[in-house]
């Protein structure tokens, strides 16, 4: 039915939800021009059921987090495997004839080659063709973004930032590179970007042409300001008994309610610890340089660490007595049995309330 299978593959923190939205937004355009993206499978903004229903042999915590991200009951076995795919087969039978099936989730990076070449083996019967398509970020600002991400998530462990598991990343590039046959290996980073825009270098990417198409570039996770970080840890334990889902659609506001009411400096990591965490995947680094791009940066990105500080500095806008009334208001008033619309009206209240309280200005 298609020329190609394109799998958007992730990884998270490279502008994926912002590429989600593009292409969603963009669906009914992109399949005039013979890119179908399909509903079934679908929930927040990716298809995040096809992981799951594929990872048969993965180790059993990424199948229980999976299961737990698509909503799947752990029980459901093959039984959810062919309600998906008999939903793609209803709907793409009903399809106009395009080019290309793409599907899309950060989740499909960290894929074993086990579970890669099941991608094939069950995508097969809709196109003889499989590639696959990563944004890659220098691993020093991908590895803070992520530390920032688990604070915002709900961890209590503080913000660090750590090497990760070099090996692991190593690993899932690799898989995909070789179980694919074509992975377009992208950077994401203004330098190397089309025009310094993401979804210009997207629509390059998978070879869409953007003037039929509505570019306007939105960010969806807002900057992280020190500040930020603490109010974010009394929103994360004023919802904890909340069912999970419920956690997760509270959680998409907290980052833009944190914008709007508070000022700060952006959270930094001191310049060694970024240096450190960089170098540790200097493997991988070397063998993208030889195998993607011999003829540039001499380890696939630059090395330029100039917008590090030596050391961090958070000067923030507000006394810790000041955060302390705030901290203490909102956790205060939430309430973990009300709706969530009453709970995010309540939040904003409170941050008015308070902010109002410490003379804010913009």
């Amino acid at each position: 039915m298609f020329d190609r299978i394109l799998l958007y593959v992730g990884p998270p923190k490279t502008g994926t939800t912002s590429i989600q939205s593009f292409v969603w937004k963009n669906r009914a355009a992109l399949m005039a021009q013979g890119f179908y993206v399909p509903k079934s499978g679908r929930a927040g903004g990716q298809h995040i059921e096809l992981p799951a229903v594929l990872a048969k042999n993965a180790p059993a915590a990424r199948k229980k987090r999976l299961n737990k991200q698509a909503d799947i009951d752990e029980g459901a076995g093959d039984g959810r495997r062919e309600k998906l795919f008999a939903e793609l087969d209803r709907e793409l039978s009903a399809a106009p004839r395009c080019h290309t099936l793409m599907f899309m989730s950060e989740a499909i990076f960290r894929s074993e080659k086990a579970e890669a070449r099941a991608y094939r083996e069950a995508l097969g019967r809709y196109a003889p063709r499989l590639e696959s398509l990563m944004y890659l970020r220098r691993q020093d600002r991908w590895l803070g973004s992520r530390a920032l991400q688990n604070r915002k998530a709900g961890a209590r462990d503080g913000v660090r930032m750590s090497a990760g598991a070099p090996d692991g990343f190593a690993a899932n590039v690799r898989t995909w590179h070789s179980e694919s046959d074509r992975c377009h290996i992208r950077r994401f980073d203004q330098e190397f970007l089309l025009n310094a825009s993401l979804l210009q270098d997207f629509c390059d990417a998978i070879g869409a042409d953007p003037s039929s198409l509505d570019m306007t570039e939105i960010w969806h996770n807002s900057a992280v300001l020190q500040e930020q970080l603490e109010l974010v840890d009394a929103l994360n334990e004023a919802i904890g008994a909340l069912p999970y889902k419920r956690q997760i659609q509270s959680r998409r506001r907290f980052l833009s309610l944190c914008s709007a009411t508070l000022g700060g400096t952006r959270v930094e990591f001191p310049r060694d610890v970024a240096v450190e965490a960089f170098e540790s995947f200097g493997e991988i680094n070397q063998w993208l340089h030889d195998t993607v791009d011999p003829g540039g940066p001499p380890l696939f990105f630059n090395t330029d660490f100039s917008r590090y500080a030596e050391a961090p500095v958070n000067e923030g806008l507000y006394t810790m007595e000041q955060l302390g009334r705030l901290l203490t208001e909102i956790s205060s008033d939430a309430v973990p049995e009300i709706e969530r619309s009453a709970r995010i009206d309540q939040i904003v209240s409170a941050f008015e309330a308070a902010r109002g309280s410490m003379g804010w200005r913009p």
